[in-house]
């Protein structure tokens, strides 16, 4: 066959050179090479839009390690449940003028300590790396000893969620995972929550068990209290406080915008004011005036009064605590004390009473509390408690039996799953007075019960037994802290904590 024949039969395109039949499978091959492409192009797009959604959603961002705990990974979470428990005890002193933390200000952008140049965030996450650090090593240890916990234990978990969940149906919060995120931050589930917090009742209760291992004789704790009555002892005295501070809001609440310089003036007067004020006090007080008269005389000019107060050396104000334990005091002494608290200034008047080793015995009580606020709802408490009572009457009327009822009926969340029992308590401790001062009473024997109202509402009352006195319980503790630091600080001994970059998901803004 001729070429001249063979082009007639296969005609070539001007355009490539090629026959329309070669040009055909050339297009159908680069249409379905272009369809591949483009499919594999919409999986990848696919994917970038669903690892962004993803990551909208904070999902990696929480399952990054944010730090390693010989060797095992933690997630922000486990960081950032520790970290909002200093977070609100910084905001707590800042309330009282303890405290320079800012909470209207992100933590990040506020330093700590001024030499290092350390933020209140850097120190926020130290302080729970640390706590972290200290729970998942106790935790472990307590597994390997096959502790379990507690019906106790997991109903005061159940109880706490149930709380959580009241408050969240009270609050502004639409469901418990935005409640949680605005307590946490952003990067804190619900789920993650839960573990939490069952691993910090878990490993507290593991820890009380370890501390009520340690006994000791009363010949120890004689010992102790020789080589401790400072701290042991018992101080009796009267106080006034005058308090210089500046108000940043006005009558009606509103904010008054002032510069650091006009604050500082500011309380430069106020510090003037305060510190005429104590001296005039103190004066007074030497020339013969009670206590007691001069807090009347000088009332709301008077931040704070304590009147025949008692306090154990240990808890004393360490502003005052040289001058109470000066080997010459006696009792009528007076002083005058300043305390700079940055943002604010104190002045202590004070007279010192006595001293004495405190050999009153502690009380030991049960309790079911029926909480009420306004004048409806403490009715109601009331008329619960009174019904409660009778309950218990008509029932076995033991110790255990009450024991169960607050278990069941108790609304104080603190004591409702050890069956209402607190102990230690002293005609010093910090309980509401009314509740104090039933379950101090001398006259008081195992067995007694009673209604006592508080503000928090109304409380059915078992007297359970009179501990030890002061002094010694005191003592004890110290004893069992003593022994229980150096259990811990040999357990975190070795343990290796690193830091990783998830660390960087731990905030609450």
């Amino acid at each position: 066959m001729s070429a001249s024949k063979e082009n007639k039969t296969t005609p070539v395109t001007s355009e490539t050179g090629m026959s329309r039949e070669e040009k055909r499978r050339h297009d159908e091959a680069v249409s379905r090479r272009n369809t591949v492409v483009y499919t594999v192009i919409g999986v990848v797009v696919a994917v970038l839009v669903a690892a962004l959604l993803i990551w909208d959603s904070g999902y990696f961002q929480r399952k990054t390690a944010a730090v390693t705990i010989d060797g095992e990974k933690y997630a922000a979470a486990d960081v950032l449940y520790y970290y909002t428990s200093q977070y609100q005890n910084a905001y707590q002193y800042a309330m009282y003028g303890m405290s320079t933390f800012n909470a209207s200000k992100d933590p990040k952008d506020q330093v700590y300590d001024e030499a290092s140049g350390q933020t209140w965030h850097e120190y926020f996450v130290e302080k729970a790396i640390d706590s972290l650090k200290t729970y998942v090593t106790v935790e472990k240890k307590a597994k390997e000893e096959g502790y379990t916990l507690s019906q106790e234990g997991k109903d005061s978990i159940s109880s706490y969620k149930e709380s959580m969940k009241s408050a969240q149906a009270t609050s502004n919060y639409t469901s418990m995972k935005t409640y949680i995120q605005a307590i946490f931050g952003s990067n804190m589930t619900e789920k993650d929550f839960d573990r939490c917090l069952e691993r910090e009742v878990y490993v507290n209760e593991y820890l009380n068990k370890v501390q009520d291992g340690y006994t000791y004789t009363d010949q120890q704790l004689e010992d102790y209290y020789k080589e401790h009555a400072d701290e042991l002892d018992s101080f009796t005295f009267d106080q006034l406080t005058f308090r210089a501070s500046v108000s940043t809001t006005d009558a009606d609440g509103k904010t008054i915008e002032m510069t650091d310089e006009e604050k500082a003036a500011k309380l430069e007067e106020a510090k003037k004011e305060m510190a005429a004020l104590a001296q005039e006090a103190k004066a007074r007080l030497d020339a013969g005036e009670s206590m007691e008269d001069l807090a009347e005389a000088y009332g709301d000019k008077v931040y704070s009064s304590q009147l025949d107060t008692t306090r154990t050396g240990s808890s004393l104000n360490s502003t005052l605590s040289d001058w109470f334990l000066s080997a010459d005091r006696k009792a009528g002494d007076t002083t005058l004390q300043e305390y700079d608290g940055s943002s604010t200034y104190s002045y202590y008047v004070v007279k010192f009473i006595d001293r004495t080793r405190d050999e009153t015995p502690t009380a030991d009580v049960r309790h079911i509390l029926f909480s009420g606020e306004d004048e409806e709802s403490k009715a109601k408490a009331k008329t619960d408690a009174e019904a409660m009572l009778e309950t218990w009457k008509s029932g076995e009327a033991t110790e255990d039996s009450f024991a169960q009822l607050a278990k069941e009926n108790s609304t104080d969340t603190g004591s409702a799953s050890s069956g209402g029992l607190i102990e230690g308590i002293t005609p010093t401790s910090s309980y509401v007075e009314n509740f104090r001062d039933w379950a101090t009473d001398s006259s008081r024997q195992p067995g007694d019960t009673g209604i006592v109202e508080s503000d928090y509402g109304y409380h059915v009352m078992y007297f359970s037994a009179w501990g030890q006195p002061q002094w010694k319980l005191t003592a004890e503790n110290a004893l069992r802290s003593d022994d229980m630091n150096q259990w811990m600080d040999a357990l975190l001994e070795n343990v290796t904590v690193e830091q990783q970059s998830g660390i960087s998901n731990v905030s609450k803004f």
